[in-house]
């Protein structure tokens, strides 16, 4: 498993381009901006990319998305269907909300798989478990593939996601940190804003 970091745009995100190195599949988990830096790291690879995996609806999460399909026609875009909005009209995103106007960054799409809490997604040999984990969005999941987890906004080192933009919860966040307080191992958590992290439960 090879995980590269991608960090774009004006609002620190974190990119990941996840690789399966037996089969060389590819899965990008939220591409927040199509740059020429993204475009650069994804043309190489672009017939490998099997993936563009989300773990919420913001934009700043996925308006990389539409570019990123137009150059990987085969990929699967997925995302919890309690956030599948957040891709098929941008005010759902809060794109519209916050001001944000990109040229490549304005197509609206129907998501290809609509993931729930326990589905599994193969990419080569890895499987990468969705947990859903609702509280910065209804439908925020995080991603777990072995001793890896990609938490998006759910959680940050020392920190975690806000509640207060639309569909968020304290209450479901609180909920969601139980759960996640309840995987037994150790992990190294890749996060949607700052550093990585290491988490032993």
């Amino acid at each position: 498993m090879k995980i590269e970091t991608v960090y774009l745009g004006g609002y620190a995100c974190n990119s990941y381009i996840l690789t399966d190195e037996k089969s060389g599949e590819v899965a990008v988990i939220d591409p927040s901006f199509f740059t020429p830096g993204m475009k650069a790291k994804i043309e190489p690879i672009k017939d490998k990319v099997k993936y563009i995996l989300l773990t919420h609806r913001h934009f700043d999460h996925l308006l990389g998305v539409f570019g990123i399909k137009e150059m990987c026609k085969n990929a699967k875009v997925a995302i919890h269907t309690l956030d599948a909005d957040g891709l098929r009209f941008k005010e759902k995103s809060l794109s519209t909300s916050f001001g944000v106007q990109l040229p490549h960054e304005q197509t609206e799409l129907e998501p290809d798989i609509l993931l729930s809490d326990g589905d599994e997604i193969a990419l080569g040999e890895l499987s990468l478990k969705v947990m859903h984990t609702p509280g910065h969005s209804a439908g925020s999941i995080m991603y777990i593939v072995d001793d890896v987890i990609f938490s998006g906004d759910t959680i940050f080192d020392g920190s975690i996601g806000r509640c207060d933009l639309e569909t968020g919860s304290m209450h479901d966040m609180r909920m969601s940190l139980r759960k996640i307080r309840d995987i037994k191992g150790e992990y190294t958590v890749y996060t949607g804003h700052g550093n990585s992290m290491k988490m032993k439960n």
